[in-house]
């Protein structure tokens, strides 16, 4: 689910344009959305790693949970504004990208508790 969230939001990149429709605006967000990929990446591959091997380990399933907030929360306000702003709601799951735009947020919440977990987590 987080790679293929990562996946999503380099196609959001492309398909979403920026404020102009100029190719250096289009580039910009480009290179934007692969930067919020190559941060949420290692978040990812370290989380999947962890939870396969060790599922019982707290570590990798909130490296997980922090991976997926980042993503989606990047991923769905780019697909809400695609829907609602170019398609005018047509899309399938307009709504639903509306209510996980803020979960980035959640990012911040979670991210402390691996570091805190760090020594103990088994």
């Amino acid at each position: 689910m987080a790679l293929l969230s990562l996946v999503g939001t380099l196609v959001m990149s492309v398909l979403v344009p920026s404020a102009s429709d100029s190719w250096s605006a289009s580039s910009q967000n480009i290179l934007a959305g692969a930067g919020g990929i190559l941060f949420a990446l290692p978040f990812t591959v370290i989380g999947t790693l962890i939870a396969r091997r060790q599922p019982h380990n707290p570590m990798g399933w909130l490296l997980i949970g922090v991976a997926l907030a980042i993503e989606l929360g990047t991923l769905a306000p780019s697909y809400a504004y695609l829907d609602y702003g170019r398609h005018g709601g047509s899309l399938p799951l307009g709504g639903l990208a509306v209510l996980l735009s803020g979960v980035w947020i959640f990012a911040f919440a979670l991210l402390p508790l691996p570091i805190l977990l760090f020594p103990n987590a088994a």
